[in-house]
Protein backbone atom coordinates (compact mmCIF):
# COMPACT_ATOMS: atom_id res chain seq x y z
CA UNK A 1 0.00 0.00 0.00
CA UNK A 2 3.01 2.37 0.60
CA UNK A 3 4.09 1.83 -3.03
CA UNK A 4 1.10 2.44 -4.48
CA UNK A 5 0.41 6.08 -2.88
CA UNK A 6 4.09 6.77 -3.67
CA UNK A 7 3.15 5.00 -7.33
CA UNK A 8 -0.02 7.83 -7.37
CA UNK A 9 1.93 10.55 -5.68
CA UNK A 10 4.47 10.36 -8.17
CA UNK A 11 2.15 10.50 -10.87
CA UNK A 12 0.17 13.12 -9.85
CA UNK A 13 3.59 15.15 -9.54
CA UNK A 14 4.31 14.37 -13.02
CA UNK A 15 0.63 15.44 -14.71
CA UNK A 16 0.98 18.87 -12.23
CA UNK A 17 4.05 19.53 -13.67
CA UNK A 18 3.34 18.96 -17.20
CA UNK A 19 0.58 20.81 -16.89
CA UNK A 20 2.70 24.33 -15.38
CA UNK A 21 5.28 23.35 -17.91
CA UNK A 22 2.63 23.39 -20.77
CA UNK A 23 1.13 27.24 -20.24
CA UNK A 24 4.59 28.63 -19.75
CA UNK A 25 5.87 27.30 -23.67
CA UNK A 26 2.26 28.53 -25.08
CA UNK A 27 3.13 32.10 -23.35
CA UNK A 28 6.92 32.42 -25.15
CA UNK A 29 5.77 30.83 -28.12
CA UNK A 30 2.74 33.91 -28.42
CA UNK A 31 4.83 36.30 -26.77
CA UNK A 32 7.38 35.89 -29.43
CA UNK A 33 4.54 36.39 -31.93
CA UNK A 34 4.21 39.78 -30.51
CA UNK A 35 7.84 41.13 -31.30
CA UNK A 36 7.10 41.72 -34.72
CA UNK A 37 4.12 43.77 -33.89
CA UNK A 38 6.26 45.39 -31.16
CA UNK A 39 8.69 46.49 -33.70
CA UNK A 40 6.15 47.93 -36.20
CA UNK A 41 4.42 49.73 -33.36
CA UNK A 42 8.05 51.47 -32.77
CA UNK A 43 8.61 52.19 -36.06
CA UNK A 44 4.90 53.78 -36.33
CA UNK A 45 6.01 56.03 -33.11
CA UNK A 46 9.36 57.09 -34.54
CA UNK A 47 7.56 57.91 -38.06
CA UNK A 48 5.41 60.08 -36.18
CA UNK A 49 8.37 61.71 -34.06
CA UNK A 50 9.94 62.76 -37.49
CA UNK A 51 7.11 64.10 -38.52
CA UNK A 52 7.10 66.90 -36.35
CA UNK A 53 4.85 65.51 -33.02
CA UNK A 54 5.33 66.98 -29.95
CA UNK A 55 6.72 65.13 -27.14
CA UNK A 56 3.68 65.17 -24.76
CA UNK A 57 1.88 63.51 -28.02
CA UNK A 58 4.50 61.04 -28.10
CA UNK A 59 4.46 60.70 -24.78
CA UNK A 60 1.04 59.40 -25.01
CA UNK A 61 2.09 56.36 -27.60
CA UNK A 62 4.87 55.68 -25.24
CA UNK A 63 2.37 54.93 -22.27
CA UNK A 64 0.60 52.63 -24.85
CA UNK A 65 3.46 50.82 -25.10
CA UNK A 66 4.53 50.36 -21.37
CA UNK A 67 1.02 49.10 -21.45
CA UNK A 68 1.23 46.91 -23.84
CA UNK A 69 4.56 45.57 -22.39
CA UNK A 70 2.86 45.14 -18.88
CA UNK A 71 -0.21 43.27 -20.46
CA UNK A 72 2.65 40.88 -22.16
CA UNK A 73 4.01 40.34 -18.77
CA UNK A 74 0.74 39.49 -17.08
CA UNK A 75 -0.42 37.19 -19.87
CA UNK A 76 -3.06 38.79 -21.29
CA UNK A 77 -1.75 38.31 -24.82
CA UNK A 78 -4.99 39.56 -26.84
CA UNK A 79 -4.92 42.57 -24.54
CA UNK A 80 -1.44 43.55 -25.60
CA UNK A 81 -1.67 42.82 -29.38
CA UNK A 82 -4.80 44.99 -29.12
CA UNK A 83 -3.21 47.60 -27.76
CA UNK A 84 -0.44 47.76 -29.88
CA UNK A 85 -2.74 47.45 -32.66
CA UNK A 86 -4.29 50.88 -31.10
CA UNK A 87 -0.59 52.28 -31.01
CA UNK A 88 0.06 51.94 -35.00
CA UNK A 89 -3.56 53.06 -35.40
CA UNK A 90 -2.58 56.04 -33.49
CA UNK A 91 0.53 56.26 -34.73
CA UNK A 92 -0.23 56.66 -37.72
CA UNK A 93 -2.52 59.53 -37.32
CA UNK A 94 -0.76 61.25 -35.75
CA UNK A 95 1.74 61.31 -38.10
CA UNK A 96 -0.80 62.65 -40.70
CA UNK A 97 -1.67 65.53 -38.45
CA UNK A 98 2.32 66.12 -37.34
CA UNK A 99 3.15 66.08 -41.21
CA UNK A 100 0.17 68.63 -42.05
CA UNK A 101 1.03 70.88 -39.35
CA UNK A 102 4.76 70.98 -39.85
CA UNK A 103 3.77 71.67 -43.41
CA UNK A 104 1.13 74.41 -42.16
CA UNK A 105 3.94 75.93 -40.13
CA UNK A 106 6.65 76.25 -42.97
CA UNK A 107 4.17 77.60 -45.20
CA UNK A 108 3.35 80.42 -43.00
CA UNK A 109 7.36 81.06 -41.94
CA UNK A 110 8.07 81.75 -45.85
CA UNK A 111 4.78 83.47 -46.20
CA UNK A 112 5.91 86.00 -43.28
CA UNK A 113 9.66 86.02 -43.85
CA UNK A 114 8.56 87.21 -47.34
CA UNK A 115 6.15 90.07 -46.29
CA UNK A 116 8.18 91.22 -43.92
CA UNK A 117 11.22 91.25 -46.92
CA UNK A 118 8.19 93.41 -48.63
CA UNK A 119 7.39 95.46 -45.76
CA UNK A 120 11.18 96.53 -44.87
CA UNK A 121 11.36 97.10 -48.28
CA UNK A 122 8.72 99.94 -48.93
CA UNK A 123 10.13 101.10 -45.43
CA UNK A 124 13.70 101.48 -46.65
CA UNK A 125 12.12 103.22 -49.36
CA UNK A 126 9.78 105.60 -47.97
CA UNK A 127 12.92 106.48 -45.54
CA UNK A 128 15.24 107.11 -48.31
CA UNK A 129 12.74 109.34 -50.36
CA UNK A 130 12.19 111.18 -46.88
CA UNK A 131 15.72 111.96 -46.43
CA UNK A 132 16.52 113.19 -50.05
CA UNK A 133 13.66 115.55 -49.88
CA UNK A 134 15.08 116.61 -46.34
CA UNK A 135 18.57 117.39 -48.10
CA UNK A 136 17.12 119.44 -50.83
CA UNK A 137 14.51 121.32 -49.36
CA UNK A 138 17.72 122.08 -46.34
CA UNK A 139 20.00 122.92 -49.19
CA UNK A 140 17.13 125.25 -50.91
CA UNK A 141 17.42 127.49 -47.54
CA UNK A 142 20.95 127.52 -47.23
CA UNK A 143 21.89 131.48 -47.45
CA UNK A 144 24.71 132.59 -49.21
CA UNK A 145 27.09 135.07 -47.73
CA UNK A 146 29.83 136.13 -50.14
CA UNK A 147 33.43 137.17 -48.33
Amino acid sequence: MVTTTRVLALIISTIALLLLVRPVNVTAQSASDLQPLYNQAIVHVHRAETAGATTNEVGALVALLNKAEEEQTQGNLTQAKETLNEVETKAGQLEITASQRTLTNKILAYGSGGIAALLGTVAYSYGVSFWRKYRIKRTFQMRIIPK
